[in-house]
């Protein structure tokens, strides 16, 4: 077994976006060079069956014709796997039209050998006989090459109708993916503004409970109002007539922050020395 055999096939290259772009630019000057090659090869091809239909020299420069005709095919076909669908549909469109007068000659020539082979031609012809017979050719070499194209076109509308479903799920997933992501980090910068306010909080409270002291409530049946206490009194039963004030929930929300502060220190904070106690109640009272 060889050395070949048993090498792994070789990797397919990766261009980038510059290097087709300079891949692009050389295979078309190529392209370009052989069909103006092809062009001048055709007017001597056809002088000379127009004025020396020898068949020998007609198929040396036929024999070079060939050649170059099948090397920009070839050139051809790699331009084309360097483009996407819809430019390579545009660009072989293009092509199509400028190599029409390529096969027209490659059928007129072959009609003439064929012709030559069977005895049916003297030593002479003409470019007028040779044009004449490649109108009658053309419309059945048209139809068979329409029937190609629509063959090629049903298989790139099939392959570009394949890629349209692989980048409609790709962009599907990466929606999904990415509310996904949206979710849990919105969620981790609510949790840390809780926390962020809730150590505010608590710090504040230690910081009051430093200056208050826990307020006394005055049993008012054992309460004596004479009239420098009368006052005080009255100061008194209308606290305890005041409507009791309900501590609302705090959602995390810097707006309501200040509001639920003074809340909590109206409430609890000046009605307990306890830290245990005031945590528990904090923690009663945050969402």
């Amino acid at each position: 077994m060889s050395r070949a055999d048993d090498d792994p096939e070789p990797r397919q290259r990766t261009l980038t976006e510059k290097g087709l772009t300079y891949e692009l630019d050389v295979r078309g000057k190529e392209r370009r060079h052989l069909i103006n090659n092809l062009n001048n090869l055709s007017t001597s091809l056809s002088d000379t069956l127009k004025y020396e239909p020898n068949p020998e020299a007609v198929k040396s420069i036929y024999t070079i014709w060939l050649s170059a005709y099948e090397q920009l095919l070839s050139v051809h076909e790699k331009v084309q796997g360097l483009l996407d669908l819809e430019t390579a549909k545009h660009d072989h469109e293009l092509f199509e039209r400028q190599s029409v007068d390529f096969l027209t000659m490659k059928r007129a020539v072959e009609q003439w050998f064929m012709e030559q082979s069977q005895g049916r031609t003297g030593t002479k012809s003409d470019g007028k006989s040779v044009r004449s017979r490649v109108k009658t050719d053309v419309s059945s070499h048209v139809s068979i090459e329409r029937v190609k194209e629509d063959q090629r076109k049903a298989e790139l509308l099939g392959r570009q109708e394949a890629f349209k479903q692989k980048r409609t799920i790709a962009e599907e997933k990466l929606r999904l993916k990415l509310k996904e992501e949206l979710e849990i980090q919105t969620e981790i910068n609510v949790s840390d503004a809780k926390s962020r306010i809730l150590a505010h909080l608590e710090k504040s409270i230690l910081e009051d409970s430093a200056f208050e002291t826990k307020p006394q409530i005055p049993d008012v049946s054992t309460i004596k109002i004479d009239k420098t206490q009368e006052s005080f009194g009255i100061s008194v039963a209308r606290e305890l007539s005041k409507p009791r004030a309900e501590i609302n929930k705090f959602s995390g929300s810097a707006s309501e922050y200040t509001r639920f502060k003074r809340q909590f220190q109206s409430r609890v904070s000046n009605n307990t020395d306890s830290y245990d106690e005031r945590l528990n109640y904090l923690l009663q009272f945050t969402t």
